[in-house]
Parts: C-alpha cells; sequence; structure tokens
C-alpha cells in the first residue's frame, strides 16, 4: 500500500496495528530517500541531509522524478569541451542550466566569466584571442588599425558556436584614429557599419557577435559620455 494517513484505524486494536505502522514508515522513508540519504530501513544515525542530482545534461533533462526545485549539477555544462560545471535547478517541469563555473573554484572566477576588460596592444593588425575574455579595450595610437579576426575556440572549431565579445576603444590624445575591419566581420543597418568616434579621448564600444556560420556580426555604440 501507499502511505496513508488514515493507517492505522483509530478503532484499530492497538496489538494489531504494528504491521500498519512499519508498512507506513517504510513508504515514508522510500520517499525522502530519493532526495536525501535514508541508505536504508536498518541503517542507524542517518542524518536525511538534502543531497543533490550530479549527472550530464542529457540525463538530467530526462529525469521524471525530481519535482520544481530539486537542483542538480550538470557535469557536461562548459561551452567547447571544458571542465566547467554547471549548477542547473528544475521549475515548471523543466531543467534551467545558467552559467556554467569551474568545479575547483570557490569563488574566484576567470577573466572571460567576469568579463573583466582585457587590454589589448595598440598594434595593427590588432590580434586578440577569444579564449582570453569576452571583453576587451585597446587605445588607438595609430593613424589606422586593422582590427584583426579573433582567434580562439570559437573560431577555430568551426560553425554552430554562439557568443557576444566587447572591444571598448579609446581614441588617445591626438584623436582621428581610423579603426577597419578584417574578413570575418559584417555589419547590419543594410552593410553599414557604425563608424567609432574619432574626438580626441573619445570612447567607443563594438559588440561582435558570432553567427552560424562562423561570421561576426559587428554593432558600435559611438560616443559613450559620461551621463551629466
Amino acid at each position: 500500500m501507499p502511505f496513508d494517513i488514515a493507517v492505522p484505524d483509530g478503532d484499530k486494536a492497538l496489538s494489531l496495528v504494528d504491521d500498519d505502522h512499519r508498512a507506513n514508515a517504510g513508504f515514508i522513508q522510500a520517499s525522502v530517500n530519493k532526495e536525501h540519504d535514508f541508505v536504508n530501513a536498518s541503517a542507524t544515525n542517518q542524518s536525511g541531509r538534502h543531497k543533490f542530482k550530479i549527472d550530464t545534461i542529457a540525463n538530467i533533462e530526462i529525469e521524471s522524478e525530481y519535482v520544481d526545485g530539486s537542483i542538480a549539477i550538470a557535469t557536461n555544462a562548459g561551452p567547447f569541451a571544458s571542465t566547467k560545471r554547471s549548477l542547473s535547478f528544475k521549475d515548471a517541469g523543466l531543467w534551467a542550466h545558467p552559467f556554467p563555473v569551474f568545479s575547483d573554484e570557490n569563488v574566484d572566477r576567470s577573466k572571460s566569466e567576469w568579463g573583466r576588460y582585457t587590454s589589448l596592444a595598440s598594434v595593427t593588425p590588432i590580434v586578440w584571442d577569444w579564449n582570453d575574455s569576452h571583453a576587451f579595450k585597446i587605445t588607438l595610437t595609430a593613424a589606422s588599425s586593422l582590427l584583426q579576426n579573433p582567434t580562439g575556440n570559437a573560431i577555430t572549431d568551426g560553425t554552430d558556436r554562439f557568443g557576444t565579445w566587447l572591444l571598448e576603444v579609446t581614441q588617445d590624445g591626438t584623436g582621428g584614429r581610423l579603426l577597419t575591419y578584417a574578413s570575418k566581420y559584417f555589419a547590419g543597418l543594410g552593410g553599414n557599419v557604425i563608424p567609432i568616434d574619432l574626438s580626441i579621448n573619445a570612447r567607443s564600444l563594438i559588440y561582435c557577435t558570432l553567427m552560424a556560420d562562423g561570421n561576426i556580426l559587428v554593432n558600435v555604440l559611438p560616443d559613450v559620455v559620461n551621463i551629466p
């Protein structure tokens, strides 16, 4: 029988309710054991601590026993076959997989995970590795600089990758520094790339979105200024 709060019957003789109590206790333990560390019916000193599901995303997605609010560690959630892990949770019947984290870290995160700016050398062509970070910065000092196609797993491993990288471009004390783009960069807005701000010490933000075919969509936010 399943667990039944009406068992044993209140009118049943005390000498006859022992088996009912044992059966109900077994069903309670079997239910709690699905997500806690109750080992078996005969073990003693069990803490009943909550336990987490640890599995691949594929197996987590087909899991039917875990109710909403359950937590799981996805062991293969890292981008580009990395060693990262994802802390996932179940809500409205579906498993959600937030940003991955390193399994061997407590608080610290890599530069790419925090989006911390990585400085680029002001040379032409400008070389950048998308494995280093998702946010870069550079101060232009040459009259014209070519932004080279990026390196890194996102590019070298082929198509059907997705991600957005940010480049903050600052003009030096002379200004008028031009920026051109290598072969993989393409523009929206009918094919027109918005130019960066050429004013002295001006800052522009360049957003690079990796497309399914391996090319890069460029969007520019020029003239980034402090709000008065």
